[in-house]
């Protein structure tokens, strides 16, 4: 997938660092590295299990992006679902980071990837914040850099997800409004691309029971232009 990139206080300047420049590149190739054609054939595989199933079919694409991203990245040896705090009176609040890296024994990046409800960004945020951020509380890994990884306007508009989610246009206005929370935390935020290929458009499917819901499909587009 292609992306787009930006910051907060000063978050690429450190991932380009000496001891940060090796996991954040692998990160991004990582993100680069899932293709279009992975993205139709996990998306329709889930759409036929759920219809094999008499379940709801899904609208958006973003299943099967997260999925991708945490296959590849977990091959990589990134932690999936890292808790935050390594204190057991925390652990059992279930505070965790979609992803974290450690590298020789030291924590680098601390990652959420954020297809939710634009009202949820501040949350994820803040846990990029504890995970980053000097605490009297025992860190499960102390990271030194948070990455908000979401979907721009385009992917939003062409894939089929909900208007509600946070784009990473947004992104930079919602930072502000936190600073006095975030602080100096460096982060980095990633924007990932709508495809060039296909688009997943929405239509009524009629279901067993005589409901009728909205769904996705894929239609592949000419020229990359719908």
């Amino acid at each position: 997938m292609d992306y787009e990139l930006t910051d907060y206080q000063f978050g690429l300047s450190a991932s380009k660092s000496s001891d940060l420049a090796s996991d954040f590149a692998e990160l991004l190739a990582v993100l680069k590295s899932i293709s279009e054609a992975e993205l139709i054939s996990d998306f329709n595989s889930k759409q036929d299990s759920k219809q094999a199933k008499g379940k709801k079919l899904t609208k958006s694409l973003s299943h099967s992006v997260n999925d991708l991203i945490d296959l590849k990245l977990r091959a990589k040896g990134w932690l999936g679902q890292a808790a935050i705090f390594g204190d057991p009176d925390f652990k059992k609040m279930g505070w965790k980071l979609d992803f974290a890296k450690v590298n020789n024994g030291k924590g680098t990046f601390a990652v959420e990837v954020v297809f939710n409800n634009n009202g949820s960004l501040g949350w994820n945020v803040t846990k990029l914040f504890m995970a980053c951020g000097k605490n009297h509380v025992k860190k499960a890994v102390q990271s030194q850099v948070g990455i908000i990884i979401l979907a721009t306007k385009g992917l939003k508009e062409a894939c089929g997800y909900d208007p509600a989610i946070a784009t990473f246009e947004e992104t930079p206005l919602y930072l502000s409004a936190m600073q006095s929370i975030v602080g100096s935390t460096p982060l980095v935020i990633i924007g990932l691309k709508a495809p060039k290929t296909f688009k997943i458009e929405h239509f009524s499917k009629t279901y067993p029971d005589g409901s009728k819901k909205k769904a996705g499909r894929v239609v592949m587009l000419s020229n990359g232009v719908f």
